[in-house]
């Protein structure tokens, strides 16, 4: 499952805010933030699976490139700090599956 906030809200939730994390990384090429955010998008630490999900974040990341949008990379320290923020504000966003 993953979280999604309202169309009205003008916050990234956990979920949304970790998986771009994730493609930025890919798109800077570091996979430590990469890495991480995956880890806590998915809450586990897998090898195999958290390589899955940056091969496709490169992919992503690749064609965003090419559609001429980038977005500033962020650190590890950074991916970690906004983790720990939003389990420390126990806001809670719509849990949905997605088919």
């Amino acid at each position: 499952r993953l979280s999604y906030n309202s169309e009205c809200c003008r916050h990234l939730c956990h979920d949304e805010c970790m998986a771009l994390s994730t493609i930025v990384a890919a798109q800077a090429g570091d996979t430590a933030p990469g890495q991480l955010a995956a880890c806590y998008l998915t809450g586990h630490g897998c090898p195999a699976r958290l390589s899955e999900i940056w091969e496709a974040s490169l992919s992503f990341a690749e064609a965003l490139g090419q559609a001429g949008q980038f977005v500033y990379p962020v650190t590890a320290d950074v991916v970690d700090w906004i983790f720990r923020m939003q389990q420390a504000s126990g806001c809670h966003a719509t849990r949905s599956r997605l088919n």
